[in-house]
């Protein structure tokens, strides 16, 4: 056995661990963000289109409740 073998099924075994953890981790960082976002202006978007067609005003800021 010379100096420069290395273990081959070792290296791919490692290899397709660490490809799949790289992508459950981004399906965790990029398709988590994107389904709560989209859920989040679904819901909000929502009740501001039944408050506009209620004729209901909506205040985002304490400043705007003041009439500052």
């Amino acid at each position: 056995m010379s100096a420069w073998s290395f273990n081959r099924h070792g290296v791919w075994a490692i290899y397709r661990f660490e490809m799949a953890r790289f992508l459950r981790t981004l399906l965790q960082s990029v398709l988590t963000p994107v389904i709560t976002t989209a859920l989040f202006v679904l819901v909000f978007g929502a009740a501001e289109t039944k408050a506009v067609m209620l004729g209901l005003t909506i205040h985002s800021t304490a400043s705007e409740r003041k009439g500052v």
